[in-house]
């Protein structure tokens, strides 16, 4: 019984203890894009904290589950993946975000 509570504890010490890892960006949500256009439509998003503070076209803009009239700029913090999209032009698929 007291091996069994040892590495019970120490298991659960082991598991409990994680660092949060860090995002890879930072961007901005700044409006929904109504246009109806292959190319176009979903959320205007862009990043903050780079260099490139194009417009990114979005794969996946249903993972942010935003209210029906949000109060944009909205900022997160994002990890993201390019997709093999191949429309216009390449898209961003976001893999994990965080309100900030």
């Amino acid at each position: 019984m007291k091996r069994e509570l040892i590495l019970l504890i120490i298991c659960f010490v082991l598991f409990s203890c994680h660092k949060d890892k860090p995002f890879m960006n930072e961007g901005v949500i700044t409006g929904d894009d109504p246009t109806m256009c292959p190319c176009c439509g979903g959320l205007k998003f862009h990043f903050i904290n780079t260099n490139d503070t194009t417009r990114k076209p979005l794969d996946n803009p249903e993972i942010f589950r935003l209210p029906l009239n949000p109060k944009f700029p909205i900022y997160v913090k994002i990890d993201w993946q390019k997709t093999n999209y191949s429309g216009c032009q390449p898209r961003i698929k976001i893999v994990r975000f965080q309100l900030f």
